[in-house]
């Protein structure tokens, strides 16, 4: 029997996971991932489970592989399965469609997409019941809650995913972790009133200015600074690579006194709740 390898859907799924993880979930396999530097920024598998996400478009189409194109230990890894492997990795120009994504499920992804690079999307064009594929209800329950707080379709009782398929699994564990994460966080009880909070995501390109003075600001404050996550390029910092500096005006994120590397044309992404 042939099974497929995709080193992307490992590499973000556990990327995802070990930085965002709020849920018990038990037997989630932690992969061997393949190195940084096979791996493209703009793929389906990004698009789906890196909240960080800042490419402009995506792609779903795959080529395969040799085992001879993957590092050391993803080989041994491979060679000791015990049954014949294609490897797939993401390929725009001479790809085919190897997950059979349906037109359906391109306008849903072209609408988390869309979420990815706004923080907001609509998505009252389309009705949740005359979906047909577990990745498009998925990808909906994810945006509905995400952007209108509809947690009607969210239903821990039964299983969206197939068993089979661990692109639907592995989504809707994501799904479930960020709708919990909101859950917790969007209702806080503060002397008796309740505060509403949303999710906030800022994204900031590099440009000279930004590197010369190594901050950029925050235009809304954080209702929790203990909440506030900061990435580069994808990459989760650790809050020891930046400061959160008070000005009588503003909120900073600085790196002047950090040894973080920042280059022009580096993206950050600051994520955090504020007050609605």
């Amino acid at each position: 029997m042939t099974k497929q390898y995709f080193p992307e859907l490992d590499y973000f799924f556990y990327k995802y996971w070990t930085e965002s993880n709020d849920i018990t979930a038990y037997d989630i396999p932690i992969p061997e991932i393949e190195s940084e530097d096979k791996i493209p920024t703009n793929s389906i598998f990004a698009l789906l489970f890196s909240i960080a996400y800042s490419e402009s478009d995506y792609t779903y189409l795959l080529s395969s592989k040799e085992l001879t194109y993957f590092t050391r230990h993803i080989k041994d890894r491979l060679k000791s399965q015990g049954s014949t492997v294609s490897c797939y990795v993401s390929d725009s120009t001479n790809g085919s469609n190897v997950l059979s994504i349906t037109d359906e499920e391109v306008i849903l992804l072209d609408k988390l997409l869309l979420y990815r690079i706004n923080n907001a999307v609509d998505i009252s064009d389309i009705e949740y019941d005359e979906l047909d594929s577990n990745l498009s209800k998925l990808i909906y329950q994810y945006l509905s809650f995400m952007c209108s707080d509809n947690f009607v379709y969210v239903n821990n009782s039964y299983l969206v995913s197939s068993s089979d398929n661990e692109l639907e699994s592995l989504f809707e564990v994501f799904v479930v972790n960020e709708c919990h994460k909101k859950m917790k966080n969007s209702n806080i009880v503060v002397s008796g009133s309740v505060i509403l909070t949303i999710p906030y995501r800022l994204k900031v390109t590099v440009d000279s200015t930004i590197l010369s003075s190594k901050y950029f600001e925050i235009p809304n404050t954080p209702y929790n600074r203990s909440d506030f996550y900061v990435f580069q390029n994808g990459n989760l910092l650790d809050s020891t690579n930046y400061e959160l500096v008070d000005t009588t005006s503003d909120l900073l994120v600085s790196w002047e006194s950090t040894n973080l590397e920042v280059r022009e044309d580096d993206v950050f992404i600051a994520d955090y709740y504020i007050e609605e």
